[in-house]
């Protein structure tokens, strides 16, 4: 039997062995409050359409509703108690700038964090499954149906800002969140944690924002219209990586030249003071980054389809692929 203090130090001693910039650990069930306010806020701009054409985030409501059926465990006949752990990871760097002549969102600049996140992740599950018997456990990151910022906020993680983004005061703007869904046999411990130690899951919206509208000033498009609210179809980060049926729209003004992503409403962020230098595997150029970044049309006219696919394989680049990075390069002005 393990107690609460004992696994929260073992999760601990493991966040801090990977380097993540902030974790947390409450049972699931107290996130609830703020998982209804987060899908109240989901299916206003699904109705809304402020979610273009992705349609994969029109899926899997259920499992955003209730992120426990990650797991959908059906091996053994135990009951589960379910927990959330979340990690923070910085991917802030000083020291890695956009300085060619067209620009890429600065998460992007290294190695895809999905692959470095799970390897990190697995390593941490796979260590609490060896210490506690039957437990079962799912990883994400963004990649799966989970409303990961509101449950970042039920954490006490940090507050969403009005740009939509996580806030932290103990890390700042620039973070990626990822975590584990955990099940934990009831048969196995008394897991009742005290709330008096572990936060109640309450939604955190705008709190540390105060009057501030940087972010929203800073939207080169008005893409980001409100508080919180964005409309992707005017959004340059949707129009360079996630929209497959169109090219960009040339009547959307790119200023700031992005290829892949933008950074406007975050670097417009005054909590970016506050970022910690960021973990050392998200903070390395991708080797065939620099050449997209300084040489874009030459480099991409050098290179087949496949040939990009295979040299961006590791990189977040490779979502939007070569002939979607040639088309938004054609659109700049």
């Amino acid at each position: 039997v393990m107690e609460n203090k004992n696994l929260h130090m073992l999760i601990q001693q493991l966040a801090e062995r990977e380097k993540f910039a902030d974790w947390q650990i409450i049972p699931l069930s107290y996130c609830s409050p703020a998982i209804d306010i987060a899908m109240d806020n989901y299916r206003y701009a699904l109705q809304k359409g402020d979610f273009a054409q992705m349609k994969y985030l029109y899926n899997h409501l259920d499992i955003r509703q209730s992120p426990e059926l990650l797991l959908n465990d059906k091996s053994n006949n135990l009951q589960y108690s379910y927990y959330i752990i979340l990690f923070l990871a910085s991917y802030h760097c000083d020291t890695l700038h956009n300085n060619g002549t067209v620009k890429i969102a600065q998460y992007a600049l290294g190695t895809d964090y999905h692959i470095i996140l799970k390897q990190k992740l697995n390593t941490i599950l796979l260590y609490i499954k060896e210490q506690i018997d039957n437990a079962i456990g799912k990883c994400f990151t963004d990649s799966a149906p989970v409303l990961e910022r509101a449950l970042a906020t039920a954490c006490k993680l940090g507050a969403i800002g009005k740009n939509g983004f996580l806030i932290s005061k103990k890390a700042g703007i620039k973070t990626l969140i990822s975590g584990i869904i955990l099940g934990i046999p009831k048969k196995n411990a008394d897991y009742s944690y005290d709330k008096g130690i572990y936060p109640i899951g309450k939604q955190n919206i705008f709190s540390l924002c105060g009057e501030c509208h940087r972010c929203i000033d800073a939207c080169p498009t008005g893409a980001l219209y409100a508080p919180g609210k964005v409309n992707a179809n005017r959004c340059i980060s949707y129009h360079t990586i996630e929209n497959r049926k169109e090219s960009f729209p040339r009547e959307l003004p790119n200023p700031h030249k992005y290829i892949f992503g933008c950074d406007s409403c975050l670097n417009a962020c005054p909590w970016n003071g506050k970022n910690k230098p960021g973990m050392e595997e998200l903070t390395k150029l991708h080797p065939v980054t620099n050449l997209l970044l300084n040489n874009p049309k030459e480099f991409l006219e050098s290179i087949s389809s496949s040939g990009f696919n295979k040299a961006f394989k590791n990189s977040p680049i490779g979502r939007a692929g070569r002939n979607k990075i040639l088309d938004t390069l054609d659109s700049l002005k």
